[in-house]
């Protein structure tokens, strides 16, 4: 068994962990139409999204049978009406990309305002070259070389938010999120309505406050959505820092 596929037996089997991620961990393969344990819930253009009633998980299916993805039924339904459809993105998405460059793996966020343009904290020609500001951009511009993205999914309870990959192939690595809002407090935070989203995102281009710890691109991002100003990236930098530290003075 290929460690992919481990990944994937271990995630089906743990219901806990296909919650928590939503659109999970995908290698396309042929599957049988699901006649005997799957119901169909929705179905466009042969594609359907199907209900498991002993697991407690969905899937969408093409035409062909071949799974393009499975996880949350929250999720799936989201998935499903996005892929379904002429375009993956909506006015108001937040969308993020992976950096695979030389400074590392990280990611870059943006608010996506419709007909192809995005709102982000950006250098000229480069995340962070140049002077940074809040600028309106193409989503050309913002991918770069990178053919892969991801929306930032806040259901109507706003448990978490989950990561939804634009592709239907993709490892453990690309669906790590952490809840970036009802962290500890557990109060119920604002979700702005797409419209709401591009008005708040417009009215800050131009900012150049940029700060990597207090003001990055996920900062941004997020605030447009929820009023929260917040940075996994920089809240799990900083918490590994502390476990470091931690195990010195422990040492």
């Amino acid at each position: 068994m290929s460690d992919m596929s481990a990944i994937l037996k271990t995630i089906e089997n743990n219901p806990a962990f296909v919650s928590e991620i939503g659109d999970c961990p995908n290698i396309e393969f042929p599957t049988a139409g699901g006649k005997l344990f799957w119901i169909d819930k929705k179905c466009v253009n042969g594609w359907k999204l199907q209900y498991n009633p002993l697991t407690g998980l969905s899937r969408i299916i093409d035409k062909n049978y071949i799974r393009k993805a499975w996880g949350n039924p929250v999720i799936m339904a989201e998935k499903f009406k996005r892929l379904t459809r002429k375009e993956f993105l909506e006015h108001g998405d937040v969308i993020g990309i992976v950096r695979r460059k030389a400074l590392g793996i990280y990611e870059h966020y943006a608010v996506y305002i419709g007909d192809g343009k995005v709102v982000h904290y950006s250098g000229v020609g480069s995340d962070f070259l140049g002077k940074i500001t809040v600028r309106l951009d193409t989503m050309q511009n913002f991918m770069k070389d990178d053919k892969d993205y991801f929306v930032l999914y806040f259901d109507a309870a706003c448990t978490s938010p989950h990561k939804i990959q634009v592709r239907t192939t993709f490892n453990l690595s690309d669906v790590a999120y952490k809840s970036c809002v009802n962290l500890s407090s557990k109060k119920k935070v604002k979700i702005y309505s797409p419209e709401e989203t591009v008005k708040r995102a417009l009215s800050r281009i131009g900012e150049d406050k940029y700060s990597l710890l207090l003001n990055n691109c996920e900062h941004f991002a997020i605030w447009c959505k929820t009023g929260d100003s917040k940075s996994f990236q920089v809240d799990n930098t900083v918490y590994a820092l502390m476990l470091a530290e931690d195990s010195e003075v422990v040492k």
